[in-house]
């Protein structure tokens, strides 16, 4: 009995290590970030990097419009937490883009999910957007995209999808200044784009309101949040701790 038992730890050990079984990072289902065959993962931590475009982040985020990034200290939860914080300047805009003047997620494949976790510094004139856009800079309307926004005087999230400047805007009931359930993990929110048959599911903290019409039909997208301030003239800012994104469905 005793000689069976390396036998059978070296047996188990086979399992655990046998590709596709140990490093199986799904998200949500349908992918496979250890399979580059299959499946595209990108993921930013934001801990890298200054406030300059093309050094932010692990990625080279270009931050355009008029304002500022920083980043934050590691704490517990957050390994890194980069900040955008507009000009004092009535209708200044600030915003980071995962490509800059480049977008390059095409909404062709076959799946498609992000998650972020942000936080929007909420103020009476501040509007605050993140997701998907196939803009290249801030703006107070954007051409196409597939995001959460929340606008001055509002006080919940809304999911919007977005094609040549006509649109659905579904409130998502959640509040843009609330914390989680779990306050233990800080207070920064949970956001996901998931492409779905009926079209494009937003969920914010766990709820879920789907929109069926106008999607872009401009295929490539860059990762963004940005923020605009209206009406006075002030600083506004909004947190970011990660972007996460997964391309199923891929072939090569």
């Amino acid at each position: 009995m005793m000689r069976a038992i390396p036998l059978i730890a070296f047996l188990l050990l086979g399992l655990l290590v046998r590709p596709g079984w140990a490093l199986n990072y799904s998200y949500g289902g349908g992918g496979n970030c250890a399979d580059i065959h299959t499946t595209i993962c990108f993921f930013e931590e934001f801990t890298g990097g200054n406030g300059t475009t093309g050094q932010i982040g692990t990625h080279g985020w270009s931050l355009i419009g008029t304002g500022s990034y920083s980043t934050t200290t590691s704490v517990k939860n957050d390994f890194g937490v980069g900040n955008i914080l507009t000009g004092g300047a009535l209708n200044n805009a600030v915003g980071l883009f995962s490509n800059g003047v480049n977008p390059i997620i095409d909404l062709a494949f076959q799946s498609i999910k992000v998650e972020m976790r942000a936080l929007a510094d909420v103020t009476s004139f501040g509007n605050y957007r993140l997701g998907l856009t196939s803009n290249t800079a801030p703006a107070v309307a954007l051409n196409s995209g597939v995001y959460f926004e929340t606008l001055a005087g509002e006080t919940t999230w809304f999911c919007v999808t977005r094609n040549a400047g006509a649109q659905t805007r579904t409130n998502t009931g959640i509040s843009n200044v609330a914390p989680p359930p779990d306050a233990s993990i800080g207070f920064l929110q949970r956001f996901m784009l998931e492409k779905v048959p009926a079209g494009w599911r937003c969920t914010v903290e766990g709820t879920s309101v789907t929109n069926t019409t106008n999607f872009p039909s401009s295929g490539q997208q860059n990762l963004f949040l940005s923020v605009h301030n209206s009406g006075t003239a002030e600083v506004d800012d909004m947190e970011i701790d990660y972007f996460f994104l997964q391309l199923g469905g891929v072939v090569r």
